[in-house]
């Protein structure tokens, strides 16, 4: 994910300062679907809500935001750009907007001559999510990342907020998805994710909507290390509890076509890293059995193709053995698919280290203290 031109966090701070040494200022702007500004929201009253990540839902951002006056604000109209600055002790001061949200409809009280009201909002590319195609065909030999592109524009977005480049991948035959499919099903299952890459998400550098190819994640070097040596970034309890759902160590990425003049397309990717714990070795009666994925997609139309997923998909499923929950400062560069190195210790000893993947995080628009709360998995070597 592109980095947002900021000053590293590490300059932001004076040795020895803690989070509640920074001051945060948190301002949240209505603004219309192109991500033009309006107002302010609540002038420079403290404003109340969350904004969260997860890699796990269909619309990746999401905010909350509690107004005092509801009919203020327009649901599927209205928009919200939050924005962060921390300034720590010596003045020293970074800003950066967190995302571009869709205002849906709100939850009301009335009560004692109030009348409230919380949002839920949810990233541009929600549209994605309850558009469908119409009649459309692809040509054979049409880049994917082109289609995908001309897919997402059609649905309304400003070009500046589309930043889909070329995927080097041509589509083999004329394709044409069924009419009614939902948008964002045929960008990740028909275009993107067959070509290797990852659905279109919002990136906060810029709140445009992106892509890239899928990462091998035991090959990726962390952004930068969190540590607890000096109270600033890692701030205990660091909370552990286990992901046993998702663990495997062997994943296969298949297209059965039953077709007597095409093939079978087939591929697979498994741990082959002996250091692993969940290497397969048949040798030893300690051993780890199998725990295997299949992933079966008509749009792989090769091998190449189905190993690159297959891969990727690994590098996830064999680092989710150990899960994290961290409270640590704002993290102004935090988006998407973020790796992180950890130096976490108990007096002298070493407790958590090495490179773990950001699955999920939440900031909190209200109160004094900067600090944000993520979840991570470690990355281990699968080969």
């Amino acid at each position: 994910m592109p980095m947002i031109p900021l000053p590293s966090i590490a300059d932001l701070g004076i040795p020895g300062q803690r989070p509640a040494s920074f001051v945060v200022t948190r301002r949240v702007w209505r603004a219309d679907r192109f991500g033009n500004r309006l107002e302010q929201i609540g002038g420079d009253s403290p404003v109340n809500g969350t904004i969260s990540y997860s890699e796990d839902t269909d619309v990746a951002y999401q905010c909350t935001l509690s107004v005092a006056d509801p009919d203020a604000l327009r649901p599927l109209r209205d928009y919200l750009i939050p924005e962060i600055t921390l300034t720590d002790p010596a003045g020293l001061s970074v800003t950066a907007t967190r995302g571009h949200y869709l205002l849906l409809e709100p939850t009301t009280s009335l009560a004692s001559g109030t009348y409230t009201g919380a949002f839920e909002g949810k990233d541009i590319t929600y549209w994605l999510t309850v558009s469908a195609v119409g009649a459309v065909t692809w040509p054979a030999g049409t880049d994917t990342g082109q289609a995908a592109r001309d897919l997402v524009l059609s649905r309304g977005y400003n070009p500046r907020q589309v930043r889909i480049p070329n995927t080097g991948v041509l589509l083999a035959q004329d394709t044409t998805p069924a009419p009614g499919t939902v948008t964002s099903k045929v960008l990740a299952e028909t275009l993107l994710g067959p070509s290797g890459w990852y659905a279109p998400q919002l990136s906060l550098a810029d709140n445009a909507i992106f892509t890239e190819p899928f990462i091998d994640w035991s090959t990726v070097t962390p952004r930068k290390t969190y540590t607890t040596a000096d109270g600033i970034e890692l701030i205990p309890p660091i909370e552990g509890e286990p992901e046993r759902g998702s663990v495997r160590n062997r994943v296969i990425v298949r297209n059965i076509r039953h077709s007597e003049t095409e093939p079978d397309i087939w591929a697979e990717a498994r741990i082959t890293n002996p250091a692993h714990p969940l290497y397969v070795d048949p040798q030893r009666p300690d051993s780890v059995m199998e725990l295997a994925e299949v992933i079966d997609d008509p749009n792989v139309m090769d091998v190449a193709l189905a190993t690159a997923r297959a891969e990727s998909v690994l590098s996830v499923r064999a680092s989710s053995l150990k899960k994290l929950r961290v409270r640590h400062l704002v993290d102004l560069y935090t988006g998407g698919r973020d790796a992180i190195g950890l130096d976490a210790r108990y007096g002298a000893n070493l407790v958590h280290s090495g490179t773990w993947r950001r699955r999920a995080w939440t900031i909190d628009l209200k109160g004094l203290v900067a600090t944000q709360t993520s979840e991570f998995v470690r990355v281990e070597p699968w080969r």
